[in-house]
């Protein structure tokens, strides 16, 4: 081994093998968006449900980190994530075990943001759209609603009052991302503040414009070139 190579250089280099590997990409997610839905970062009372919350915090950062490799982030973006990702996970772990709610932060909402960005950037320099870009689009849509439910809980932390109107769970801010960026409507929960309605249209509007513009493009493309062969 090169002793003057970095440790997150080799990782980021080591191969090209996941390059647009969104196939993985895509169950990692729907992974994560599953525990968030399921682990209550507010009641983790037990010992199982603190390594369950500390668990899924480190998968969280390692997936986003992970979209920017699979998409070709430069070694420095994929650095950076990286850092980002480890400050993120120490300082919630940090105040998890201090007993302080579960807040994103402005690092997880960057780390966040920037993960469906660089994954739509990725697919858009495909020459031939492919099963693979297909899967990219969905990665792409399903990491928008994890970025908005970073978002919602910041708001819900330092909006100065509940997003909801309400004390819920943590769970509640992902599975509201979902319902809101796919316009089911189904009224359980309805946001409280100027700001939250805000962010809620616009993850609306965000998420319906990427369908109809974005998935549906790719879509109506990989048909017909599929359809010429």
């Amino acid at each position: 081994m090169n002793a003057s190579s970095h440790p997150v250089d080799e990782v980021v280099e080591a191969s090209e093998r996941t390059l647009d590997s969104y196939l993985s990409l895509l169950l990692l997610i729907a992974l994560v968006l599953g525990l968030l839905m399921l682990v209550d970062f507010e009641e983790a009372s037990s010992r199982w449900a603190e390594t369950m919350a500390v668990g899924v915090t480190v998968l969280t950062a390692g997936v986003l980190v992970l979209a920017l490799h699979t998409s070709g982030a430069s070694v420095r973006a994929v650095r950076t994530g990286v850092v980002v990702g480890a400050i993120t996970v120490a300082a919630n772990i940090a105040a998890f075990v201090a007993g302080s709610s579960f807040a994103p932060g402005l690092l997880w909402l960057l780390l966040g943001g920037a993960a469906p960005i660089v994954v739509i950037h990725r697919i858009l320099q495909h020459e031939s759209v492919t099963t693979q870009t297909l899967l990219g689009a969905v990665c792409a849509y399903l990491l928008i609603a994890l970025a908005f439910s970073f978002l919602f809980i910041s708001i819900d932390n330092v909006g100065g009052s509940e997003f909801f109107g309400e004390t819920v769970s943590s769970t509640a801010f992902p599975y509201f991302s979902l319902v809101t960026i796919t316009t089911l409507g189904y009224g359980d929960l309805n946001p409280a503040t100027d700001v939250a309605r805000l962010a809620s249209v616009a993850e609306a509007v965000i998420g319906q414009v990427f369908l109809v513009i974005g998935v549906a493009r790719l879509v109506a493309l990989y048909t017909g070139r599929s359809r010429r062969r």
